[in-house]
């Protein structure tokens, strides 16, 4: 008892808490319970090798034993103990230890995961000797170490000088992982990794472990997989035949264990496409919930129907348009399958639905006392925050997604004429005398608001000349009308005339109007010629940009971010967008300053096809947004944190707020790089920028899924910090140029050429503002004690050497709004970043050169 009190002494139980907590296992004597119990600063539980779970925090455990057989048997009994830590200090006396058994007990102690910190007492003779696991080299396996003599009893409590110990870790070992195949956790199907495996393939390489991971797929007698296959898993897990499991399990499963590691968070709801959009769970008590098999165990729902496979679950909602259903499935299943969930124009039929409905946790579950947890923990907080996985998980959801291509409706059956009094309550019809007529009626009714050239036309034309059909097409084609029936008066029958394409899925432009049936045969229901649908695929449009940094750029070879998106959509549409400059100059050779407005007039007149070049949706053009939030601020010790605290600052303001900021990062630091100037919190100022496309333009409906679809995918913003950091790379440490000081006989000169030089300023400044309207800004934000500092860098410069100043400089930053998690934009604009980042080169501080106290 000594012998064991002594090792209780040199415990640091301060390291635990204020107190030690030790269970006293099978110690029945007085005496040396007695002798124990002299230990200052622990707590003492005594229990036999079998008892009722309690909440203990065991930290140290005293095993006491007769021999190898009812140890075993112990360990045995004890490892159902909920709060069972084989983590804990152990100290085993066993009182009769035959020579052959210590590697017995070495193995014992590896089957239940105590390798770290344990002291076997055994007796031999009168003495007792203390056996410790020891390794042939530091840093081993931990299985590779054995349990070897250590020191006598005697020798420990004199305090004589001991054998140094090597430590063993979890390098070079070996473990065995038991799985099910369900993607996209786990795939065993072909060479593609799930996001379990390749979470476990970076740990392997991080730690030089080797996890060997086995399919786990039982069949009853018919050839189908067992239900319960999760639950004989776990059993397995824990009567210790496999060191872990993994594969899509959750933790509020019944089977749930303390010592899971948590890898993900996976949203598992979903929403059928409803017209009406549940808010909050109760709002779902009208839908029948149609779940698979595990959800229906785990979760109590009433009048729940089984839907069979996840995927299954989800088609079911699709194909349910017209019934109340909805399902559960996690959202990483949901992004893979969501390509299987949409229209023949790969729009979503199936949503999901806003949180909180239902959520899980995605785990590795270990056994119990497995030595990976600890560096499992360590290595999912690392591995969850530099981003890998999530880039990981998109690359196989864009891949999934390349999948959806748009597929052409079959064959057009037009109704009958008993029907075809419907058709006028979704159609336009017009009624015109000729084609002069319709075309004026045309110019007049595109400048409703409301107008609308997508719907479906059914125009009548009294007289329709001859040679006029050709007319008709252009004039349809210039208000983008493409679903249209022309009806025509020839003689005592009436013709109808439709678009027809001579190749499926050609160019929409290409489509003529053509005779199609006369109306007496469509209402007597004979078989009709098929029409060849159009599409936007080997389309040409034009737009017009103005050469706005970083939006859009025509001074180098680097995209802006708009050009960069618009070439991404010619790329996965098969499109020909052609990006124009547009510079228009006056009779002196300066850029008008209406250029914006001049470009959006004509794409309201059908002129072109859009116009990008970060425009702002305050303007009084609508257009598709997708916006850059951008504020400023100086460097100051007080920092602004809402919108009145600039009461004191003096607003600077250039011409146009153009998100340059970032881009213009290295011209705004001081001689080591560092910012000083820097961005405002939110809210300050904000606007949206926008692509703009003509009324009825056929681009907007793939615009704004494409637009959808990157704002999943991480690539936007990947490229966007790729700018960004090239930018930066930018600034560079050089030492800058001796200045020599002036001589005191030039410095007359200079003193009259500096008077004249600002007075003629002050007279061209204000020449400026009576006859330049560049102010929209100023006057629209209602900026009270401000004043022009010229073009976009010069306001930041102005704000950065006013340090002593209170300045204010706004200007927009390239964060996008309605794409807010989308990435694309963000990548390619940090691409542009970096470049302009290199252009700052650090300057050393000049060296001071005085002249001789004489020459001064």
């Amino acid at each position: 008892m000594i012998c064991i009190v002594k090792m209780l002494e040199h415990v640091d139980y301060k390291t635990y808490d204020k107190v030690m907590d030790i269970t006293l296992m099978n110690m029945n004597n007085d005496l040396q319970l007695s002798a124990i119990h002299q230990v200052l600063g622990a707590r003492f539980i005594s229990r036999r090798f079998f008892w009722d779970t309690e909440n203990i925090s065991n930290v140290i455990y005293i095993v006491m034993s007769d021999d190898y057989q009812e140890l075993a048997d112990g360990l045995n009994k004890v490892t159902s103990d909920k709060f069972w830590n084989p983590s804990a200090r152990f100290i085993i006396v066993v009182q009769n230890t035959k020579e052959y058994s210590l590697h017995d007990l070495t193995h014992l102690l590896h089957t239940y995961n105590i390798f770290h910190k344990v002291s076997v007492i055994s007796r031999n003779g009168d003495v007792y000797a203390i056996y410790r696991y020891n390794f042939t080299k530091p840093g081993n396996c931990f299985r590779a170490g054995h349990l070897i003599f250590w020191s006598w009893c005697s020798d420990f409590i004199s305090g004589k000088k001991l054998a140094f110990l090597t430590n063993g870790s979890i390098r070079n070992c070996r473990f065995e992982f038991i799985a099910q195949n369900l993607w996209p956790f786990m795939n065993f199907d072909n060479d593609v990794k799930g996001s379990e495996q390749y979470f476990l393939a970076i740990f392997q390489k991080q730690y030089r472990v080797q996890i060997v991971l086995k399919e786990f797929t039982k069949f009853n007698k018919y050839g189908k997989p067992v239900d319960n296959i999760r639950k004989i898993i776990h059993e397995k897990v824990v009567h210790n035949e496999y060191e872990g499991a993994v594969g899509g399990f959750s933790i509020n499963s019944a089977y749930s264990v303390p010592y899971t590691i948590q890898a993900s968070l996976y949203s598992v709801t979903a929403r059928p496409a409803r017209a009406f959009e549940p808010k909050i769970p109760k709002d779902l008590k009208e839908y029948q919930a149609s779940l698979y098999t595990e959800w229906q165990r785990v979760y109590a729902y009433h009048n729940a129907s089984n839907c069979g496979t996840r995927l299954n679950c989800l088609l079911m909602v699709k194909n349910c348009q017209n019934k109340s259903v909805f399902t559960i499935v996690s959202d990483a299943h949901f992004q893979v399958h969501r390509w299987q969930l949409t229209d023949h124009h790969c729009e979503m039929l199936v949503y999901q639905i806003k949180e909180p409905y239902m959520s899980i946790y995605r785990t590795v579950s270990l056994r119990r006392g497995s030595v990976l947890i600890e560096p499992l923990s360590s290595f999912t907080l690392q591995f969850e925050s530099t981003g890998i996985m999530k880039k990981y998980i998109s690359e196989i959801y864009n891949k999934n997604w390349l999948k959806c291509k748009p597929r052409h409706k079959s064959d057009y059956v037009s109704l009958k004429l008993t029907n075809f009094y419907n058709v006028f309550k979704i159609f336009f019809g017009v009624m015109c005398e000729d084609y002069q007529e319709l075309a004026d009626g045309l110019y007049k009714v595109s400048s409703d608001r409301f107008w609308n050239p997508s719907a479906r036309f059914i125009i009548i034309v009294m007289n329709m000349e001859e040679n006029s059909l050709q007319n008709f097409t252009n004039i349809l084609h210039r208000y983008n009308i493409f679903k249209v029936s022309v009806i025509s008066r020839n003689g005592n029958e009436y013709a109808i005339y439709k678009y027809n394409v001579t190749k499926p899925g050609t160019c929409l432009t290409d489509g003529l109007l053509t005779f199609w049936s006369w109306c007496s045969d469509y209402c007597s229901g004979k078989l009709l010629p098929p029409l060849n649908p159009g599409s936007i695929r080997g389309c040409r449009y034009k737009f017009y940009a103005h050469n706005v940094w970083p939006f859009t750029n025509f001074d180098t070879k680097v995209k802006g971010t708009e050009q960069y998106l618009l070439t991404l959509f010619d790329k996965h549409y098969g499109t020909k967008i052609e990006i124009v400059e547009y510079n228009k100059v006056d009779k002196y050779g300066n850029p008008v300053s209406n250029v914006s407005e001049i470009i959006l007039k004509k794409v309201a007149h059908n002129k072109i096809e859009g116009a990008l070049g970060g425009y702002s949706v305050q303007s009084v053009w609508g257009g598709v947004s997708y916006g850059y939030p951008l504020t400023t601020r100086p460097v100051r010790r007080f920092e602004p944190k809402v919108a009145s605290d600039l009461k004191n600052y003096q607003a600077i303001l250039p011409v146009d707020w153009v998100g340059r900021y970032r881009f213009a990062g290295h011209r705004v630091t001081d001689e080591h790089c560092n910012f000083v100037t820097y961005n405002l919190k939110e809210p300050y100022s904000t606007v949206l920028r926008t692509i703009y496309l003509r009324r009825g333009s056929v681009l907007l409906g793939s615009f704004k899924r494409l637009v959808l679809n990157v704002a999943d995918t991480g690539i936007l913003m990947k490229y966007d910090q790729d700018m960004f950091r090239r930018e930066r790379v930018r600034c560079r440490s050089h030492p800058d140029e001796i200045s020599m000081p002036v001589s005191l006989e030039k410095l007359h000169f200079a003193f009259i050429v500096l008077i004249v030089g600002c007075f003629l300023s002050f007279i061209l400044f204000i020449t400026w503002l009576e006859h330049h309207n560049f102010y929209k800004w100023q006057h629209s934000n209602k900026f009270d004690g401000y004043y022009v500092c010229g073009t976009k860098l010069n306001c930041l410069l102005t704000v950065k050497n006013c340090l002593n100043r209170t300045y204010i400089g706004f200007d927009w930053t390239s964060l996008i709004i309605r794409i807010l998690s989308t990435g694309i934009l963000i990548k390619h604009s940090s691409d542009i970043y970096n470049r302009e980042w290199i252009k700052c080169k650090s300057r050393d501080r000049p060296q001071k050169i005085t002249q001789s106290l004489i020459n001064f």
